[in-house]
């Protein structure tokens, strides 16, 4: 059976002690999703949101 994964942003975005996997920060993120040039992420709870790990490897993919 197929389980899908999921991202935080503080896996995605960088941090003052860590780099994150995509390398920009959080607001840059958020600027992206709005734009429509990044994934939307799906709302799990009131204040918890996730990307979709198989839409980020698609869209770093993308990205060359």
């Amino acid at each position: 059976m197929f389980q899908e994964e999921f991202l935080r942003m503080k896996d995605l975005a960088n941090r003052p002690d860590s780099k994150g996997l995509i390398g920009v920060s959080s607001q840059t993120l958020w600027r992206w999703i709005q734009q429509n040039r990044f994934p939307s992420p799906v709302k799990i709870g009131s204040n918890i949101s996730v990307f979709r790990m198989s839409e980020v490897q698609a869209w770093m993919k993308a990205q060359g």
